[in-house]
Formats: C-alpha cells, sequence, structure tokens
C-alpha cells in the first residue's frame, strides 16, 4: 500500500511502501547486483492495529538524491504521513534520510525526524529534492485547518533546519493530492486539488520569493 518509486542516476529503483501486516514504512532497492533487497524498516506502529486496509490512515513520497558532489554519499528522502499510532492517536508529517552505501546500495539512516505536528498534518505529501544544492521541499495537506502547506530545508543556509508555512489558505479544503518538483533553476511547483471551488491549482517559489497560487483549470 502507498507505495513510491525513485530510480538513482545507474538506474536502480529504490521504493517506499506501507506494510499494512506489520504497521510499518519500508524501503526496498535494486542492489549494485542486480537483485533486490530484504525490506529496510523505516518506521513502526503506523495505522491503528484494528483498522481495515481500506481505513488505514498513512502516506508517503520518497525521492532519490544523486548527489553532484563525488566525495559525498548518495541519499534517499522519505516523507511520510503517520496517521495513527498505537499506543496514542498522532496525526504528524514525518521524515527519513539515509545515506546510499556506493558498495552496495544500502541506505543507513542519517536523519528521523517529526516536521510539523500541529492538528492532523501531513496526508498527501510529496518530497522532491533539488540536486545541485539539496534543498528540500515536502507540500501536504493540514487537514485541521483545510490549507495547503509546504516544509523545506536549505542546504545553503549557515544552520540548516526544517521550516513550515501555509502555501494557500483560500478556502477550506485546498491542498489535497499534491504533488511538487524542482526546475533546473531552482524554482519549485506544486500542483494540487481545491475541493471548495473543484478546481485544479498550482503554485509555484523562487529561492526568496513567496509562493504565488493560481488557478489552473476551473
Amino acid at each position: 500500500m502507498f507505495t513510491s518509486i525513485d530510480l538513482s542516476d545507474s538506474g536502480r529503483p529504490y521504493i517506499a511502501f506501507y506494510d499494512y501486516t506489520n504497521h510499518e514504512i519500508k524501503l526496498v532497492y535494486q542492489t549494485p547486483l542486480g537483485g533486490w533487497s530484504a525490506p529496510v524498516v523505516i518506521d513502526t506502529g503506523i495505522g491503528k492495529i484494528d483498522d481495515p486496509p481500506e481505513e488505514i490512515e498513512a502516506d508517503l513520497s520518497l525521492d532519490f538524491e544523486d548527489v553532484l558532489d563525488e566525495t559525498k554519499d548518495d541519499q534517499v528522502h522519505i516523507s511520510y504521513y503517520d496517521g495513527t499510532t498505537q499506543p496514542g492517536d498522532v496525526k504528524d508529517l514525518k521524515y527519513w534520510m539515509g545515506k546510499v552505501n556506493s558498495t552496495n546500495g544500502f541506505p543507513t539512516q542519517e536523519d528521523k525526524l517529526t516536521i510539523d505536528s500541529t492538528g492532523d498534518v501531513g496526508m498527501y505529501n510529496s518530497i522532491s529534492v533539488f540536486d545541485p544544492s539539496g534543498d528540500r521541499y515536502i507540500c501536504y495537506y493540514d487537514e485541521t485547518n483545510g490549507f495547503l502547506k509546504v516544509a523545506e530545508w536549505l542546504d545553503n543556509k549557515s544552520n540548516p533546519k526544517w521550516t513550515n508555512f501555509v502555501v494557500d489558505n483560500n478556502n477550506r479544503d485546498t491542498g489535497l493530492y499534491c504533488s511538487t518538483a524542482f526546475g533546473s533553476t531552482g524554482m519549485v511547483g506544486v500542483s494540487y486539488y481545491d475541493k471548495t471551488r473543484g478546481t485544479l491549482r498550482f503554485a509555484y517559489h523562487f529561492p526568496n520569493i513567496v509562493y504565488i497560487p493560481l488557478s489552473v483549470i476551473k
């Protein structure tokens, strides 16, 4: 359930997915020898134990970063929504990053944290990494307020850290099913659904410029 894939520069797939049986976020990848790895557990306790598959609240997105600096390792980035964990009730946006071993392809965990925990946040998330700089963006839906939000991590800062902010709050239920991508100039684009208007919308952003939301199809 809830799969997401990206390819390394050499064409090897890395796939994140939700394991309903064990309530875990996992990762598998193709090794340099051509076989498939054993599943790597990213996080556990995701989803209510008694919920049927169609009611599980989880979502995820993966981006493989081919680091241009040859002295550094490639990286795998995963954003995911922890809908409900046991014990307790959690509805947070979370993030995991692993550095890839150049010999066997194994991603060793380097970072794992909760990015946003204010209300019910993180569903419909999508992550994108700008390879030249390492900047990272995650778009996601704020269910509590009905807003589109974005979390960003800018690698060029002296003390980089995740920050999150609202991109579109003009209507209740805007920001569903979002997807984000980088352009070659560093521009960030986000497509998403505005349920209130019944429209496809697009927001774009250049470094140091606020997001500008636009209606694409009415």
